[in-house]
């Protein structure tokens, strides 16, 4: 009993933990998409470009897959 026990607590901690790096990959990747923005929108500043809409930056950025994120987790 006192083994299934410690067994159910440890996978819950791993599930909480999984659940965390997940959580914090997903920050990551917000604070890289905003960084991109910035950058790009500076870039436009410095060249003297002007552009029309919010959504023109969005659709010039690469955006990883869930899948592409999940596989440098899992390394």
């Amino acid at each position: 009993m006192f083994n299934n026990d410690m067994m159910l607590r440890r996978k819950l901690e791993e599930r909480e933990l999984h659940q965390a790096i997940e959580l914090q990959d997903r920050r990551l990747v917000n604070l890289q998409l905003a960084d991109a923005k910035h950058r790009l929108f500076q870039r436009s500043l410095s060249l003297g470009d002007v552009f029309s809409s919010p959504t023109q930056i969005k659709q010039n950025l690469v955006f990883p897959s869930d899948t592409t994120m999940k596989e440098l987790v899992e390394g």
